[in-house]
């Protein structure tokens, strides 16, 4: 989901489920006390590619064929819902 995921902030037994509010935020609500980075050289030259697909499904199927084809840096799907 994006945004805030309020609707599932309990779940079925009203107990308090964090995990869909910091999700849904992107961790954007918590907080880290400690961590260990792994960064990547910045590369000489970038692209950018843009693909639209039919269906949400198509552009799954597709997404780990362009990781090992391509090795791109990442890969991020938005669907209409996002978009619009």
């Amino acid at each position: 989901l994006t945004g805030f995921d309020l609707a599932h902030l309990r779940d079925e037994h009203g107990q308090l489920n964090l995990n869909s509010l910091l999700c849904g935020s992107e961790g954007t609500l918590g907080f880290l006390s400690e961590a260990v980075l792994n960064v990547l050289p910045i590369p000489r030259y970038a692209t950018l590619v843009n693909v639209r697909y039919t269906s949400f499904m198509d552009a799954l199927r597709d997404a780990k064929a362009l990781m090992g084809s391509a090795r791109p840096t990442s890969i991020e799907t938005i669907d209409d819902t996002v978009l619009t």
